[in-house]
């Protein structure tokens, strides 16, 4: 049986279409005259209001009806629709503050005419669906049940207020709200006119690199602007160590993710780098496009991109997909994030998970639950200062995005006025001839090391900044790195050894304020030309300075530490070089004796069941994790974030693998040459002392040479674990992770 509908807001052809799709499933609609339908068989009530812009009005009060509606009246439903573009949705604009208290009158109004349902809708005007399209995809009206048709948009005016409005509603009046988001409808006349192929200009593609986030929405935006613009465009998508772009599907996440972050997928993960770059030089390379715009939003695909677009060398533009919002514990009643929830873990297997609070009537279980519902509460790449975040700044700080790009959360709306921006900039450097590789230069990725040990960026920075840099041909060196290091100063209160995530720092400016403040001190060279025709320099000039007042960013005369965090090691235990994160929290020196893990696994059983002894320093030695080894060169996340959690300061991690971007403590990664080469880490045996000195760069362990040189002519190679298919031909190929463990050194 149809409902009672009363409909107020949007008269456009998206709201148009809504009424339509209420009348066709048999619902009675009331519209408010405030908006005109113009259709016949609607009913329309009408309103004391005759200026459709009160309804907006920050002083109007909940709406007043000349014809009463009475209790045997009483809607089973009122809809409020609003009609605005995403890009307008910023808090502190004028639409979007009319929106709210639109928003909240409605509510108000709804609740007083004993109204239990609410739908806040809205539509969005860089998606586009037929009438018929409609149809088929919109199969009900959510009337009689709870359907909530887009949940994780966050740009719909359903998202950004709609759930304020109910937390504030819905306890107080005991009533339902719900969010609704459409694409905006194009109307019949309009449909030929939206997709009309530009056969005659330049095509620039967008390549999607799905994350967290929607990078769909992203590259809609990035599509207007073209088109704006007058250029052609089309899109293919390029695949990701989280999720394949060829099903983007929440679905397709959560079955895929899971694989690789957290078991023997894993090893798939930095081999997808190599896929990644190898579909976007492909595809772009065989269908002779004349540019690209790349939509990165994860770890792999953030390099994956620009060792593509340096390879084909052809006006390219990155977009970052944006970093996720700061998590929220209910039960802790503090910040969190992802790396919470590991830590969590190592901290609930040993028991000390119930010290994280004083109120000794809430479970460990309850903690991890909460923790675990809290950490994140939207789209975006992980918050602190970790891998994707840190390769987000350095391709900012390299001259291959927009200023802002890289610090702006993918949930506000700033990220989709930066979308719009894109056109212009590739505009420019296809007219200009500014090709990646006329950016990308040793200058550049001079700056790039700089803003990463400045800002503390991961471990995982050194080994994708070597590939990026050997895909456009400039010659860069781990010695670089540690020249750099020594000269940077450490000055960012960032994740995962501060206390901020980069939500924070784009609330003060974001990676440009920082670039500003580096440039002012000489320690960045603000000559460099970036995509949009402008110098570093020239891109930040106009930017607000680091406030005063916080403390996100140290100044550089009060740096966390005098030089950079990242320090790479040798010694007879990683001639060919080691990698570790050093902060100082955890101390600038380690001796303790070994215990070898011939694979993450036999650690975490043994971090599983309790079983490192707390009475004593003892260095984790986990091997035949390296690109070869692994293959792939894992991340050792579920153990170094364990024993951050089991709060086992008497304990440093190593390995021939690498870390997540989320590990900190007193950890060495990326040691080469790796166990399955037949480098030294590969006859480390339990007992032997092993001395880590970041002060003296050494990482040694208390073996003579002649002894190691014995141990190795007894050592055999395991057989390989994985020997036909993908894998097995990127143990093959790839070099080792001094070199940036790319696959093409020959």
């Amino acid at each position: 049986m149809g409902k009672r509908v009363v409909f107020t807001g949007g008269s456009g052809a998206a709201g148009r279409w809504v009424v339509q799709e209420l009348l066709r499933y048999g619902h009675e609609v009331i519209n408010l005259d405030i908006t005109p339908l113009d259709n016949p068989a609607v009913h329309t009530v009408k309103c004391d209001i005759t200026d459709s812009g009160q309804v907006y009005s920050a002083l109007y009060t909940p709406f007043r009806f000349s014809e009463p509606l009475d209790k045997a009246q009483t809607p089973d439903a009122v809809i409020h629709f609003a009609g605005y573009a995403r890009p307008l949705m910023a808090p502190d604009n004028e639409i979007f503050k009319s929106n709210v208290n639109a928003f909240h009158n409605v509510v108000e109004a709804a609740c007083k005419m004993g109204v239990k349902k609410i739908i806040l809708a809205s539509s969005v005007t860089v998606y586009g669906v037929t009438y018929a399209e409609g149809h088929r995809n919109f199969t009900s009206f959510p009337i009689d049940e709870t359907v909530d048709c887009n949940p994780t948009d966050p740009y719909a005016l359903s998202k950004l207020v709609g759930e304020t409005v109910a937390r504030s509603y819905a306890s107080r009046f005991g009533i339902d709200i719900y969010c609704l988001r459409i694409g905006a409808v194009i109307e019949p006349d309009q449909y030929e006119q939206k997709f009309t192929r530009y056969n005659e200009t330049p095509e620039a593609w967008a390549v999607h690199g799905w994350s967290y986030t929607d990078a769909r929405d992203l590259g809609q935006m990035c599509h207007l602007g073209l088109e704006k613009d007058g250029l052609g465009w089309q899109v293919f998508n390029a695949t990701n160590d989280q999720m394949t772009s060829l099903e983007p599907t929440t679905d397709f996440l959560q079955r895929v993710s899971p694989g690789t972050r957290m078991r023997v997928g894993m090893r798939f993960s930095l081999q997808s780098r190599e896929l990644i770059a190898d579909n976007i030089e492909t595809i772009t390379c065989a269908q002779a496009h004349d540019a690209t715009i790349a939509i990165p939003g994860c770890d792999k695909n953030m390099p994956g991109c620009v060792m593509a677009v340096a390879r084909h060398n052809r006006p390219s533009v990155i977009v970052y997909g944006g970093t996720v919002q700061g998590g929220y514990c209910e039960v802790l009643k503090k910040p969190i994030d992802i790396v919470t929830c590991y830590e969590a873990q190592g901290a609930y297997l040993f028991g000390t998970l119930g010290s994280w609070t004083d109120d000794k009537s809430v479970t460990p279980e309850e903690i991890l639950s909460s923790v675990e519902k809290g950490a994140v509460p939207g789209p975006g790449a992980c918050g602190g200062m970790y891998t994707a975040n840190s390769l987000a700044t350095i391709i900012e700080t390299l001259g291959l995005s927009v200023p802002g790009s890289s610090s702006t959360p993918a949930a506000s709306p700033t990220k989709m006025r930066e979308a719009e921006k894109v056109a212009e900039a590739i505009e420019v450097c296809m007219r200009r001839n500014i090709r990646p590789r006329t950016i990308l230069t040793k200058e550049s990725f001079e700056n790039a090391l700089v803003i990463t040990m400045a800002l503390g960026g991961s471990t995982n920075s050194v080994l994708h900044t070597l590939a990026m840099a050997r895909a456009a041909e400039v010659p860069l060196e781990l010695e670089d790195f540690q020249r750099v290091s020594r000269k940077t100063p450490f000055i960012a209160n960032l994740k995962p050894s501060g206390k901020y995530v980069i939500e924070d720092l784009f609330h003060i400016g974001g990676v440009p304020s920082v670039t500003k403040l580096l440039i002012a001190g000489g320690l960045i060279n603000g000559d460099t030309l970036t995509v949009t025709g402008k110098t570093l320099r020239e891109n930040v000039e106009s930017w607000p300075s680091l406030p005063p007042q916080q403390d996100i960013i140290r100044p550089l005369s009060n740096p966390v530490k005098a030089a950079g965090h990242l320090i790479v090691l040798k010694g007879n235990l990683a001639p060919g070089g080691a990698v570790a994160k050093i902060t100082g929290k955890e101390g600038l020196r380690f001796q303790g004796e070994a215990r070898v893990f011939n694979k993450e696994s036999e650690l975490v059983k043994e971090l599983n069941a309790g079983n490192i002894p707390r009475d004593r320093n003892i260095v984790l030695v986990v091997r035949y994790e390296g690109p070869k080894g692994g293959p792939g060169m894992p991340e050792q996340l579920r153990a170094s974030a364990t024993l951050i959690g089991a709060n086992l300061k008497n304990v440093a991690l190593i390995t021939d693998g690498r870390y997540s971007g989320a590990s900190h403590g007193f950890i060495v990664g990326h040691i080469v040459p790796e166990a399955a080469v037949g480098g030294p880490i590969a006859v480390v045996n339990d007992g032997d002392i092993i001395n880590i000195d970041a002060e003296t760069s050494t990482i040694t362990m208390n073996v003579t040479d002649e002894d190691i040189t014995n141990r190795l002519s007894t050592w055999k190679a395991p057989r390989p674990t994985v020997t036909r298919g993908t894998l097995a031909k990127y143990a093959h190929l790839v070099g080792s992770a001094s070199d940036g463990a790319v696959t093409d050194l020959f």
